[in-house]
């Protein structure tokens, strides 16, 4: 490790921090991820009974037109009934029509549900049906499980960088204030903190959280001291494959656009945790994205204190 540990790193330093990173993302799943989901399937098979009781072992699914009126907790675990599932946003386009029932009942799985059709239509063996909706609460698992792993480790990354920021001696102005300061002076919310706007919204040493910065939503938008804009972006990434869009086309592209909207004092951070390509820490870096890792935000804080200059 170089004697100054800020931003830009170096090759040898990255793949340090990058193994480091990986190897406590394969801790974390073989220990809290995989104990989640043996909870969150549970959660999954009890939804799914719900809807199975209610409608008859899905004999009686089309029915009543009012299912979903009367039993909306009930819709998410119907969307899984279907081959492939349909997420909530398919179901709204699909489901224009005819309703999310007709369109859930048109594509149920029959291969899973052989009971519904055809030549097997009529009263299940109860071990068929547990077998069915084991398999189908498996599906819904592994979908809400990611979902929810992701969430988790967001909000937890960005209350740890909401530490550091504090620990530095910046001061957290609540979102929800700074929202209505951007209503109070007339301005677009979905334009959020802009070169006209963003020195009466945050003042210097002020940070938020989840605010749009320039038309693009950034986890933690920080005005340092000195009056620089330092947007922090949270990413967690699972594989490789997925660094391409969490550090790639999300922060870079956001780094671009915000320095050409405030231009090239602005810098970005993205503090990382999980499994990240060296090609792509490279490409965000060399576009000057600031690269800390969630691992060690000791070099977040002695980047700040030290008046937040890339060596």
């Amino acid at each position: 490790m170089a004697d100054a540990p800020y931003p830009f790193w170096t090759d040898e330093e990255l793949e340090e921090r990058r193994q480091r990173s990986r190897e406590l993302y394969v801790a974390r799943y073989k220990t809290e991820v995989r104990a989640a989901f043996a909870e969150i399937e549970r959660e999954c098979r009890g939804e799914l009974r719900a809807l199975f009781e209610l409608t008859d072992d899905l004999r009686c699914l089309g029915d009543d037109p009012d299912l979903f009126t009367e039993h909306p907790e009930l819709l998410t675990a119907a969307r899984f009934l279907t081959r492939p599932a349909i997420s909530a946003d398919t179901l709204k386009i699909v489901g224009q029509g005819n309703g999310p029932l007709a369109s859930i009942c048109e594509f149920l799985d029959h291969d899973r549900f052989p009971w519904l059709a055809g030549e097997r239509a009529g009263s299940p063996s109860r071990a068929e049906v547990n077998r069915a909706l084991a398999f189908t609460a498996r599906i819904m698992a592994e979908q809400r499980a990611q979902t929810r792993s992701r969430t988790q480790s967001s909000r937890a990354q960005e209350e740890a960088v909401r530490s550091v920021l504090l620990d530095c001696g910046l001061t957290y102005v609540d979102s929800n204030d700074v929202r209505r300061r951007i209503r109070e002076l007339g301005d677009d919310l979905k334009r959020g903190l802009t070169t006209s706007n963003y020195q009466e919204l945050l003042g210097r040493g002020e940070f938020t959280r989840e605010t749009v910065l320039a038309g693009a939503r950034c986890d933690v938008p920080v005005r340092l001291p000195d009056g620089r804009l330092f947007p922090i972006e949270c990413k967690v990434s699972n594989s490789e494959v997925n660094s391409t869009k969490r550090l790639i086309r999300e922060t870079r592209g956001k780094h671009i656009e915000w320095r050409r909207e405030f231009g090239g004092d602005l810098l970005t951070g993205a503090v990382l945790a999980g499994s990240f390509s060296m090609i792509n820490l490279r490409q965000a870096q060399e576009a000057g994205v600031l690269p800390f890792f969630e691992h060690e935000l000791e070099t977040l804080m002695a980047f700040i204190e030290a008046g937040a200059h890339p060596r």
